[in-house]
């Protein structure tokens, strides 16, 4: 049984989905971060990756450039309306696996 306060997170995260990316700051210079970050992990063409917490994607086109059309990237997140948005971005992508689920149900 999932408790009131689980609850109430998803729809916060649910309510703000839309405007994720401007409310946190994906701006080019975080991007530029990330991207860097990436760099130093050892992400191969053709690898599954997964995304825990992964909102709207941000990261989505970074992992893309690593894995390539031949690697699967697990989208997972908590909040419906992060993946839901997360889809309608990146529905270009055809490796993407989408799943909606507490981040501690995951294995």
């Amino acid at each position: 049984m999932v408790n009131k306060n689980y609850d109430d997170k998803i729809e916060y995260f649910n309510t703000l989905s839309k405007n994720w990316d401007e409310i946190v700051g994906n701006d080019e210079t975080r991007i530029q971060k990330i991207k860097n970050i990436f760099g130093m992990i050892d992400i191969t063409y053709g690898l599954r990756v997964m995304d825990v917490g992964c909102g709207t994607g941000v990261l989505f086109p970074i992992i893309e450039d690593y894995i390539g059309p031949q690697g699967t990237l697990v989208a997972v997140d908590t909040s419906d309306k992060m993946i839901e948005e997360a889809k309608k971005r990146y529905k270009h992508f055809t490796n993407i696996q989408f799943i909606v689920a507490p981040l501690e149900d995951i294995t």
